[in-house]
């Protein structure tokens, strides 16, 4: 239903906001800007919506943004496990995830991997590995609205403290993923450059995983990231995903 607002005791429409586009009057489109000439995707804090919660059997969240018309949401899972096996299987909302990059070292392992899923604003995540602790791995889960599911680049690292380099695409993010085995601060086990964290959790005694994602306005290239743990580390594993906007 159209906008009104009252205007000398009328109801009239309130017109669509439009701009002026090489001589040629457009309507904005929602989520978009003109950046010289071009219409870029515009990302904001809220773009990429972090929950968190213990994936075996799965947790359930809400309050998920719905994309515009046209527009894909892609629902990006970040996974950590102590003493895991491998990605088995999972799902987000109801619809099967794909694995994007995964990490083993030692006995920490973390993954990240995602399903397109256009409707709906609650469901359940879930992660099976093929082995590991009871209670499965410990997630977090991000909604990116105009994002594609085929990442720009992926990237992983093993190293203390972890290292990753990926490019970003204009109206591109970057999500990361680190789990830490050992004695680990509590309530601060992990702290990240570049990238900005959004979970934390102690899977078992001081393990901690965590994820953290960043927006990018334009592109670049060799984009540096660290995530450092905190206190003792036995081993600890790290992957990231650069995604681009939908084409």
């Amino acid at each position: 239903m159209a906008a009104f607002a009252r205007d000398a005791g009328t109801w009239k429409p309130i017109a669509p906001k439009w701009t002026r586009r090489a001589g040629v009057w457009q309507k904005v489109r929602k989520g978009f800007a003109d950046v010289a000439g071009i219409w870029k995707p515009v990302w904001s804090s809220d773009i990429a919506v972090a929950y968190h919660g213990t994936g075996d059997p799965g947790f359930t969240f809400s309050g998920v943004p719905l994309p515009e018309v046209g527009q894909q949401r892609v629902m990006v899972v970040a996974w950590g496990q102590f003493n895991g096996g491998s990605f088995s299987s999972g799902n987000v909302m109801g619809v099967a995830l794909t694995p994007l990059v995964e990490l083993g070292s030692g006995q920490s392992r973390a993954g990240i991997a995602a399903a397109v899923v256009n409707t709906g604003s609650s469901g359940t995540a879930s992660v099976s590995l093929t082995a590991g602790a009871s209670g499965g791995p410990d997630l977090g889960v991000f909604s990116l609205l105009g994002a594609d599911i085929t990442p720009l680049t992926t990237a992983s690292d093993a190293t203390s403290p972890i290292n990753i380099s990926l490019d970003v695409a204009d109206g591109g993010v970057i999500i990361g993923c680190a789990m830490g085995r050992g004695t680990l601060t509590a309530g601060n086990g992990w702290a990240w450059s570049e990238l900005v964290e959004d979970f934390e959790r102690d899977t078992l005694s001081n393990d901690y995983v965590t994820g953290a994602h960043k927006a990018y306005a334009s592109a670049a290239t060799g984009v540096a990231i660290t995530a450092t743990a905190s206190g003792s580390v036995a081993d600890s594993a790290g992957v990231a995903v650069s995604f681009k906007p939908q084409p």
